[in-house]
């Protein structure tokens, strides 16, 4: 797996969709990126308030709910990105983390992969950040966003994969690592 052109790959996408998609809609408030709808909703209010709220009303569910809601968007967005044919791995890695990128999850890399492990940096993740911010309570809460990696690389790589979420902002690092592992 070739990790530096994953990056010019997930650049290019970036620049793409940012030149070429409305972020603030059309003139029906209509976003679409792929020929699918969007929509954009505030981090402090999908990440670190729902979680918050689910935390209340659920406490520990609250992590499967995300986990899992995540684990399924990432399988439905590789079914969407194989139909628009995408074929080449790093191709179909570098354009998903530049849609992300586009969508607000900052930068995302790859920083190693084989086949049965993959560590995935999340520089900026707006959960880990937004979370730190109003709540200052030091945790690891990028759920969703573990989910959506976990469900997307499993699906491409046709293996089940997990990760555990090494770093969080929320809890205090620098940037937040998920290690993903073949179950």
């Amino acid at each position: 797996m070739n990790i530096k052109k994953i990056k010019k790959i997930r650049e290019g996408e970036f620049k793409s969709l940012l030149k070429n998609v409305p972020v603030a809609g059309d003139e029906e408030g209509i976003i679409k990126i792929y020929d699918r709808r969007f929509n954009l909703m505030g981090a402090e209010y999908w990440t670190a308030g729902f979680f918050n709220i689910l935390d209340k009303i659920m406490k520990k569910g609250a992590v499967g709910i995300l986990y899992n809601s995540g684990y399924e968007i990432g399988k439905i967005h590789f079914n969407w990105l194989k139909g628009i044919g995408i074929a080449a791995e790093e191709e179909f890695i570098g354009k998903y983390l530049g849609l992300l990128k586009f969508c607000g999850y900052g930068n995302i890399n790859i920083a190693s992969f084989d086949e049965n492990r993959v560590v995935i940096v999340a520089e900026s993740s707006p959960d880990g950040i937004e979370y730190k911010h109003i709540y200052k309570k030091k945790r690891k809460v990028c759920h969703y966003l573990k989910g959506i990696l976990d469900g997307f690389l499993s699906s491409l790589l046709k293996k089940e994969l997990t990760s555990e979420e090494t770093k969080c902002v929320a809890a205090g690092d620098k940037c937040c690592e998920f290690v993903a592992k073949v179950k």
